[in-house]
């Protein structure tokens, strides 16, 4: 069975850069990729992902609203969120997204490898 990664990020050269880590230190995965809040929501009240990965900058809605949202739903409040940020952050606002509900809170620039293992880390654990 393939994980099923979802990643909510509109810089499109980090998101590449992330998808050939993810397939190089995780292997198979289904990578769904979103620019908008409006359409990761609309696929997963179709759709579950194993994992989703959100910047907290975005275009339609804060990343943080996003993640009250899956954190309010039933049917998705047990999927991992990993939240990013390219600006800087007060040390505050990482306590705030990891009180929120988020499994971890990167900020950019990062080491995607580290990212990739905390993937599969979450990844692995939701199969056992």
């Amino acid at each position: 069975m393939s994980n099923k990664i979802l990643i909510l990020d509109d810089d499109l050269n980090f998101v590449d850069t992330l998808k050939d880590s993810i397939k190089e230190k995780i292997g198979e995965s289904e990578i769904l990729v979103f620019s908008k809040v409006k359409q990761a929501v609309a696929y997963l009240s179709e759709n579950l992902a194993d994992i989703i990965i959100s910047d907290v900058s975005l275009e339609d809605m804060n990343g943080m609203e996003f993640l009250k949202i899956i954190k309010t739903s039933d049917k998705l409040k047990d999927i991992p969120v990993i939240m990013m940020s390219a600006k800087y952050i007060e040390p505050i606002d990482r306590v705030n997204a990891l009180k929120s509900g988020a499994a971890a809170y990167y900020s950019k620039p990062f080491d995607v490898g580290k990212l990739c293992d905390e993937i599969k880390y979450y990844v692995q654990k939701k199969r056992k």
